[in-house]
C-alpha cells in the first residue's frame, strides 16, 4: 500500500482554453494492489481527504478503481465493515464486478468540455465517480468530477474574458474610426450612416477610388467596416455558442460579484425556479425564498480567501425539498464568481431509503423466531453472517459461529449430515431452493429437531457467491407430530376392528371410508368393494327415498343424527333395518365438507319389535271379548233389563207382527 500519492492541484493550472484536453488538469496517481486490505485503503482515504478514489491493479496493470464514495456506501451496508475492512480488495471486485465494469475512461487528449458532457451523462449510480484518464502506455491516473467541473468554470471565465477582451478591442477600434470620420469633412455622412446601420459599402466607392489621403482614408473606412462587421458577427456567434453549452448544461449556473448580487443565471435555473432570467440580474442571492443556504453559502465564499469551494444544499422549490451539490469558482481577481449546482435529490432519496431499508431488515432479523444466516461459497462454505436467533435454537452464540470457535456442521446430528450436504448440493446445482428437517446437538446436549430454507446465490455467468436462508427450531412440532402418529394408529386399530359400522360419507353421496364391521354389515367382502360399488348412497342403499331426504335435512338443519332408523340394502338385495348416529363434518368457514358415524343392524331389534307387537294385538282381542261378556252380563242382571224381558215374553208374537 503506498504511503504518498502525486496530484497536481487544479489552482496551479493556468491558461485553460475553450478546447483545452484532459492533460492540462491535475491528475492523481495513487494506486492499489487488488491484494490490499479494506482497511489500509480506508486509512489512505481517511489520511488523505482529498483522495476521490484510488485505481485498482492486478500484478502492475489496471483492472478497475474504487471510489471513496462507493468504498464508504460498501463499509455502511449491514456488516460491511466486519465483510471487507479485513479483507483483500479483490473481494470487493466479487461483491461488486461494476467496480471493474462501470468506469469512465477518458482519453488525455479528449477536450475538458467533451469531457464534462460525456460525464454528465453517465448514469445516476456513476455521475459522481471519479475518471480515469488514459495517459498512454499503460499510464492511468485519477481525475475526480469536482476538479473537472472547477475546470470548466474556468473554461467559462476565459470565454467571459475573451468575449470583455474583444468588446474592448472593438471599442478602441471604432474611437479610431470616430476620430477619423472627425478629421475628414467628407466622411461625415458616411459615419452618420454607420452609426445608423445604414451605411453600405458603395457609398464611398468614388471616394475610395482617389488617390489621395482622403481615397486612402475612405479605402480604410470601408475596410473598417467590413471588419467590424465580421467582428460583431463572431462575438455574436460565440456568445450565442456559450448560452448554448451553459443552456446545455443539465445544472444550475450563477454569475454573482463580489457584492452577493446576480450578474445573470442560465436557463436552467430560471425554469426551476419559474422566472424568466431578467429577473435575477440585480438581485441578491437571498432574495428567493427558500434559497437561504445557497445564500449563506455564496456569501461565506465571497467572503473568504478561498478560490473554489462546494457543498451540498438543501433548497425548497415549488413546495419540495430538493438537494443540490453546488460547486463555486471565483474570477475577475476574486470580484465574481460563477456557481453550477447538480440536482442530488434523487441520490439523497436513495440514501435515505438505503437506510430505512437497513433498518427494516435488522427489525425484520431481529423479531424472526428462526436464524437467519448466509455462507460464502467456497471450496469449504464460510459463514459471513448469521443472526442471534441461533442462540435460542443451538444454545452457541452468533459470534461463536461466525469466529469458527464452534462450526455448524459440528452441530448437526451426526447420522443427518450426509443427508443434509447431499440435498443442499442438490439445491445448488440445480439452482432451486433447499428445504430440509434435520436434528441437531444443543450445547446442553439435548436433540433438537431445525427446519431449514435456503437458496444459492449466483452471479451472472452462473457462479455461486452465497447461501442465503433461515433455520427455525421445530421440536415442538416434531414432538406433536409423532404424538398424532401415535393417535392416528390408535384411531386406525379401534376403526378396523370395531363391532359398530363406521363410516365417512361426501354430501353428493359416495363413501369416502367405511371400516370392515361396516362392509359386512352391508354384505360386501372389504371396505374398498363396498367404496368403489355405493355410488349413489340414496338410491341404493335406503329402500324408502323420503328416509334420505329426512337424514339430510336433520344434517343441515341440526348438524346431527340420533338414532335415525331406516331400512336398507344388502349387497344380496336383501332389506334390513339399521340405525345411525352421524353428525355434519364442516371447516372453519362453515362449509359442509362430509358426514360421518356410527352404523348398527337393528335387524333382530325390529322382529322382536314386530314379534311383540303381534302378541299385544292378539292380546288386545281376548281383553276385548271378556270385557263384552262382563258387559253383557251386567246388562241383564239389570231390573230395566229384567222387566223389558219379561215384557217381551207376554207378547203375542203372531199378533204383533200381524
Amino acid at each position: 500500500m503506498p504511503q504518498e500519492y502525486f496530484l497536481t492541484s487544479l489552482q496551479s493550472t493556468q491558461n485553460l482554453q475553450l478546447y483545452s484536453p484532459l492533460q492540462e488538469l491535475g491528475t492523481i496517481d495513487f494506486q492499489v494492489d487488488e491484494n490490499c486490505t479494506g482497511g489500509q485503503l480506508l486509512q489512505e482515504f481517511q489520511s488523505n481527504p482529498l483522495l476521490p478514489g484510488a485505481i485498482l491493479t492486478r500484478q502492475g496493470l489496471f483492472c478497475g478503481i474504487i471510489s471513496r464514495m462507493r468504498f464508504i456506501a460498501m463499509l455502511s451496508r449491514p456488516f460491511g465493515r466486519e465483510l471487507f475492512l479485513h479483507r483483500p480488495l479483490s473481494s470487493l471486485l466479487v461483491v461488486d464486478p461494476s467496480i471493474s465494469d462501470d468506469v469512465t475512461i477518458l482519453p488525455a487528449h479528449m477536450p475538458i468540455f467533451e469531457a464534462v458532457r460525456f460525464c454528465l451523462q453517465r448514469s445516476a449510480e456513476c455521475l459522481y465517480e471519479p475518471i480515469v484518464v488514459d495517459l498512454g502506455q499503460s499510464t492511468y491516473q485519477l481525475l475526480a468530477l469536482h476538479d473537472l467541473l472547477v475546470a470548466q468554470t474556468q473554461i467559462y471565465q476565459f470565454a467571459l474574458v475573451t468575449i470583455e477582451e474583444r468588446n474592448a478591442a472593438i471599442t478602441v477600434q471604432n474611437e479610431q474610426m470616430r476620430q477619423y470620420i472627425q478629421q475628414v469633412e467628407t466622411m461625415t455622412a458616411a459615419a452618420v450612416a454607420v452609426e445608423n446601420d445604414t451605411f453600405q459599402p458603395g457609398d464611398l466607392q468614388e471616394v475610395a477610388s482617389r488617390g489621395d489621403e482622403l481615397g486612402r482614408l475612405a479605402r480604410v473606412f470601408q475596410e473598417m467596416v467590413r471588419t467590424v462587421k465580421i467582428r460583431e458577427q463572431q462575438l455574436a456567434e460565440a456568445k450565442e455558442q456559450l448560452e448554448a453549452i451553459l443552456n446545455a448544461v443539465p445544472g444550475s449556473i450563477s454569475w454573482i460579484d463580489s457584492g452577493g448580487v446576480y450578474m445573470g443565471v442560465n436557463r436552467h435555473l430560471a425554469e426551476n425556479w419559474n422566472l424568466p432570467q431578467e429577473a435575477f440580474i440585480g438581485k441578491e442571492v437571498g432574495f428567493l425564498k427558500g434559497n437561504t443556504q445557497f445564500a449563506d453559502f455564496t456569501r461565506g465564499f465571497l467572503a473568504s480567501s478561498d478560490q473554489s469551494a462546494s457543498q451540498v444544499l438543501e433548497m425548497h422549490i415549488g413546495g419540495t425539498l430538493k438537494y443540490y451539490l453546488v460547486a463555486s469558482q471565483k474570477y475577475l481577481q476574486g470580484n465574481a464568481a460563477v456557481s453550477v449546482g447538480f440536482d442530488i435529490t434523487d441520490r439523497k432519496h436513495a440514501e435515505l431509503a438505503l437506510i430505512q431499508s437497513e433498518e427494516r431488515f435488522r427489525s425484520l432479523v431481529s423479531n424472526l423466531t428462526g436464524a437467519v444466516y448466509r455462507y460464502h461459497c467456497e471450496p469449504n462454505l464460510t459463514l459471513e453472517y448469521i443472526s442471534d436467533a441461533i442462540e435460542l435454537i443451538s444454545g452457541y452464540g452468533a459470534t461463536d459461529l461466525i469466529s469458527h470457535q464452534v462450526t455448524y456442521t459440528h452441530l448437526i446430528h451426526p447420522e443427518d449430515r450426509d443427508l443434509v450436504e447431499v440435498i443442499i448440493n442438490h439445491g445448488i446445482v440445480t439452482q432451486e431452493p433447499y428445504i430440509l428437517d434435520y436434528r441437531i446437538v444443543h450445547q446442553d446436549g439435548s436433540i433438537r429437531w431445525v427446519y431449514e430454507q435456503g437458496q444459492a446465490v449466483f452471479d451472472s455467468e452462473g457462479n455461486p457467491l452465497y447461501l442465503d436462508g433461515v433455520i427455525f427450531d421445530v421440536t415442538e412440532r416434531k414432538q406433536a407430530e409423532e404424538a398424532l402418529r401415535i393417535a392416528e394408529e390408535n384411531y386406525r386399530s379401534i376403526f378396523e376392528n370395531a363391532l359398530e359400522g363406521i363410516f365417512q360419507s361426501s354430501p353428493t353421496g359416495q363413501y369416502i371410508n367405511v371400516n370392515p364391521a361396516m362392509a359386512k354389515l352391508y354384505g360386501y367382502n372389504s371396505p374398498s368393494e363396498m367404496i368403489s360399488s355405493i355410488t349413489n348412497i340414496g338410491e341404493q342403499l335406503y329402500v324408502d327415498a323420503e328416509q334420505r331426504t329426512e337424514f339430510r335435512r336433520l344434517m343441515e338443519v341440526q348438524g346431527t343424527a340420533k338414532d335415525f332408523e331406516y331400512r336398507c340394502y344388502r349387497k344380496d338385495g336383501s332389506i334390513t333395518w339399521v340405525q345411525v348416529d352421524a353428525r355434519a363434518v364442516r371447516d372453519s368457514h362453515g362449509n359442509l365438507l362430509y358426514y360421518e358415524g356410527l352404523v348398527q343392524d337393528i335387524s333382530e331389534q325390529k322382529q322382536r319389535e314386530e314379534a311383540l307387537q303381534r302378541q299385544l294385538e292378539e292380546l288386545k282381542i281376548e281383553i276385548d271379548q271378556k270385557k263384552r261378556e262382563q258387559d253383557v252380563a251386567l246388562l241383564t242382571q239389570d231390573s230395566f233389563f229384567q222387566e223389558l224381558q219379561a215384557e217381551i215374553a207376554q207378547v203375542n208374537l203372531d199378533e204383533f207382527w200381524s
